[in-house]
């Protein structure tokens, strides 16, 4: 039991870390793409389609 009282904790960390590091880096991508689009999507001419 104290074996696990002491590998528990650290793999809580390591599962935390990972999490973060996907969904971070997932919804940075996110936010890049939007931006990409957002670009393509514009008109040359400045005009705004409705």
């Amino acid at each position: 039991m104290d074996d696990l009282r002491t590998k528990f904790p650290r793999a809580l960390q390591v599962v935390e870390g990972v999490l973060q590091s996907r969904l971070t880096n997932f919804f940075e991508t996110v936010d890049d793409l939007s931006d990409l689009l957002d670009a393509a999507n514009e008109r040359e001419d400045g005009a705004v389609d409705i």
